[in-house]
């Protein structure tokens, strides 16, 4: 997430994937919005300017529900980079390939606590559901809450040149204890990418999987009156 000659960005899912570690997600497009500048001071990775922002990434995955998806994320780790489009999706090449898991540790940094876990994936998904319904100034609380995920997980002093945005993440990270909301991290191992990120859908694919059923159910129910009319008129 280092800002540098080319923007860069990293990214974070609150839903029903498949459980199966082999579950490959293959990003072809991304791109962040909402972005800041802040600074980033303190013991371990990231040190110096970094784009606090949310991202979308597109691209298809295999499994139960094999498809295309359409994802919101925030990053976990600021040790590593990824190339994405300033506002606008951009398509990655080579595209890169992400894996369901566990987050334990910090990227580049050292174990993490199950309170600072919880504490992480309350705010992931409190910015998920404030891009999901289109909340006012974003600008302003989406860098601030990716800056308070950073804060919590490495320790780490982020400031923006914005006074708004510093008392913003102040208030994220007053919060954070309280929050109970849940993200699925992912990450990736192709070098030298090997990011962390925690993802949402958009819209939720527990909503794609329900509509499947129901459809599945549907066209059941369907055949069952067919069947019904049949014999009846046998």
């Amino acid at each position: 997430m280092k800002l540098s000659s080319v923007l860069v960005a990293a990214v974070a899912f609150s839903v029903a994937l498949p459980a199966s570690a082999t579950v490959t997600l293959n990003v072809t497009k991304g791109g962040y919005f909402n972005n800041a500048t802040v600074t980033v001071a303190g013991p371990g990775p990231g040190n110096g300017n970094q784009i606090a922002a949310n991202f979308r990434l597109q691209g298809t995955w295999g499994g139960a529900f094999s498809g295309s998806f359409d994802l919101l994320a925030f990053c976990v780790d600021l040790a590593h980079t990824i190339g994405l489009g300033n506002n606008t999706l951009a398509t990655l090449s080579p595209s890169l390939n992400y894996q369901i898991g566990t987050l334990t540790t910090a990227p580049g940094g050292g174990a993490l606590t199950p309170s600072q876990i919880q504490q992480m994936q309350g705010l992931a998904s409190l910015g998920f559901q404030l891009i999901k319904t289109g909340a006012p100034n974003l600008s302003l609380e989406i860098p601030a809450i990716q800056s308070a995920i950073w804060s919590i997980e490495y320790g780490k002093t982020i400031t923006s040149s914005n006074p708004l945005i510093n008392t913003k993440i102040a208030n994220y990270i007053a919060i954070a204890p309280t929050l109970t909301g849940k993200a699925t991290y992912i990450f990736s191992t192709d070098s030298p990418v090997r990011q962390g990120l925690f993802i949402s859908y958009v819209p939720e694919p527990g909503t794609w999987a329900m509509l499947i059923a129901g459809f599945g159910l549907l066209g059941v129910a369907a055949r069952r009156r067919r069947a019904e009319v049949a014999r009846a008129a046998a």
